[in-house]
Parts: structure tokens; sequence; C-alpha cells
């Protein structure tokens, strides 16, 4: 069979029945290694057979993920392609460290066409943080340099999302190093993108920008959507407390919320922003028309959150709280229902 594929190696349909081979072949040998049980922690030469055969697993897959890629590289076909999942699935069995398997992505991945790997942006994202990370790597630049605008968004999103994600666990414990790689990474590739297509890249930047600023949600929205989430949580405490102290403590908590919100959304600023910039306008609105009733209604202050919440408590009960929570929440619901349901972009 082999011969016969070297006579006429162009045929992408014998390099894919020979992969299909090698990863049958594969699975008998992983299986044959799952009943390779030690007797006993000492028992050094079950150790050593459950190592082979578990060499021999990676060899089979390697050899099958080659032909999968040699047979895509040839002919783009449906047939070809479905096999591109599995190639990356692989990957998972090199172990914590780069093998045979990786190596085979890096050297012959960068060869199949780039647009055969758009459908797969995620799983090649999400491998940033796994081992085969340097294999990926040459993988993804492909993209970039054909399909820039393809993976913008997608890789701009798993960045920003990774760096939050390391920040919040860098608080608590030092990240592992593997971990800390997948940032890097991103942000490697988010730097190629830059200097490749640096037009492309200030146009898209803009873009978003002016998304964010233009679909962003209402002060009135927010605020709203903080309110029920706050009343369905006081609400669903209230049942499980029956003591007038399990009611204090209720108040208590939701009030120090509120002071939070108070703060968050009521604080005076003393930003130069345009006070020509229409949604300024809107924040300045919105402070003047419910600062002074938010503050009186919950007895709280946004210009000292310390204070408000350490050195004096509420003075009204559970019950008085949730029903100028409601009040609250009823009035901001009018006021959002009012809003145009659509607006101009410009």
């Amino acid at each position: 069979y082999c011969h016969a594929v070297q006579i006429h190696p162009s045929h992408a349909r014998a390099w894919n029945s020979w992969g299909d081979l090698c990863s049958s072949l594969g699975a008998s040998a992983e299986r044959q290694a799952d009943q390779i049980v030690p007797s006993s922690p000492s028992d050094t030469k079950a150790k050593e057979a459950r190592a082979s055969a578990s060499k021999k697993v990676t060899q089979y897959l390697a050899q099958a993920m080659g032909c999968y890629l040699e047979s895509v590289q040839l002919e783009g076909h449906e047939w070809a392609r479905l096999h591109v999942p599995k190639c990356l699935w692989m990957l998972a069995k090199d172990g914590p460290s780069h093998g045979p398997l990786c190596q085979t992505l890096a050297d012959r991945g960068s060869s199949v066409p780039a647009w055969v790997w758009l459908p797969w942006i995620p799983q090649l994202l999400t491998s940033f943080y796994r081992p085969s990370s340097s294999a990926v790597k040459e993988v993804f630049s492909s993209l970039i340099e054909s399909y820039p605008q393809a993976v913008y968004y997608p890789l701009r999103s798993f960045y920003l999302e990774r760096r939050d994600v390391e920040r919040a666990r860098s608080g608590a414990t030092k990240g592992t190093g593997q971990q800390m790689t997948s940032v890097a990474i991103a942000e490697k590739m988010m730097s190629l993108l830059r200097r490749s297509h640096a037009t492309l890249w200030s146009s898209l930047e803009s873009i978003l920008e002016e998304l964010i600023v233009k679909f962003r949600p209402s002060y009135e929205e927010e605020l709203l959507s903080t309110l029920v989430a706050l009343v369905e949580r006081a609400e669903s405490q209230v049942g499980s407390v029956s003591e007038t102290s399990g009611e204090a403590k209720i108040t208590t908590h939701v009030w120090k919320t509120l002071s939070k919100m108070s703060v968050k959304f009521f604080r005076t600023t003393d930003s130069h922003a345009s006070k020509t910039d229409e949604r300024s306008k809107r924040i300045l609105l919105f402070k003047k028309r419910y600062k002074t009733q938010f503050e009186s209604d919950f007895e709280v202050s946004s210009n000292s959150l310390e204070m408000s919440t350490t050195e004096k408590g509420p003075t009204f009960s559970l019950k008085e709280l949730l029903d100028r929570l409601r009040k609250w929440k009823e009035t901001l619901e009018r006021e959002v229902l009012t809003s145009p349901s659509s607006m101009a972009l410009v």
C-alpha cells in the first residue's frame, strides 16, 4: 500500500485512506496500553510496557495526522476537510509536552491552505494555553496573513478574556507558566496583525470603538438591570429568614450595595469631557434627574463610600426597602420603555 501511494503521491483519497488505517492502529494500540495495569507501585516492567505502548500510539496518530493534512493540501474537498477537527483533537494525545503530534502539525499545518482553518479559529485559540501552542502559532500566523479581518474579533476577545482571568488569579496565586504563555502568545499574534495590516487594524479599531459608544446601554438601563438583580436577590432571601436579626442583616447588606451603586452612578467627577458630546449630556441629565431622589430614598451618599457604609446604618426596615426598590424599578421601566426603538448612527 505504501508503494502504491508513492507511485501516485498526488492522489488525495489514497492519503486519506492511509490516515484512516494509521488512526485505527493508534486506537488499537491505545486499547492495549489501557489494559496494562501495574500490579504495584514498584512494578517497573509494567510501567515501561505502558510507556512504550503510549509512545506507539502517538507515532501512529502522528502518521495519521500527516496523511490527513497531506490529503487536505492536495484536495480541499469537504470529505478531506472533515478530518481537520480530528487532527486538532489528536494534539491532546501528546501529553504535557511538545511531542510528535505537535511537531507534525507545525511541519505540515502551515502548508495547508489558510482558508481551511477558518471554521476552527475558536479551537486554535484555545490551544494557546495548551502544550500544543507552539505548533498552533504557525497555523494562526498564516491565518493572520491571509484573513486578518476574520481573526481580529475572536483574537481580541480571547486576549482580553485571558488577560482578565490571569489578573484575577494573580491576586490570589501566581498563574502557571502555561497560562501566562497563552496571554503572551495572543499578544504576540495581535502585534503581528497590527504590523502586517496596519491600515485594516486602524479601521477595525475605529469601528469597534464606534460600536461600543453607539450601542452602550443608557444609564437608566444599567441602573434598572442592577436594581432588578438586587430586588430578586433580596426577595429570594426574605423567605429563608424569619427572625428580626436576619431581616436586619439582609437590609444592611442590600443597603451597602445601594451605597456602592450610588457612588458608581452618581459620583461627581472632575472630567473635562466636552459638554457638546451627546453621551456626556445624557449622563449629566441622568444625574440631575435621579441623584437627589436616589440618595434621599435609600439614605446613601455618592461622595463618600466609606462614611456611608461604616459610620451609620439604614433607618428603614426590610419591607420599606423592598417597597422603595420596587418603586424605583417601576419608574425606570417606564423611562426605558419611552426611549426610541431606533436611532441614527451618525
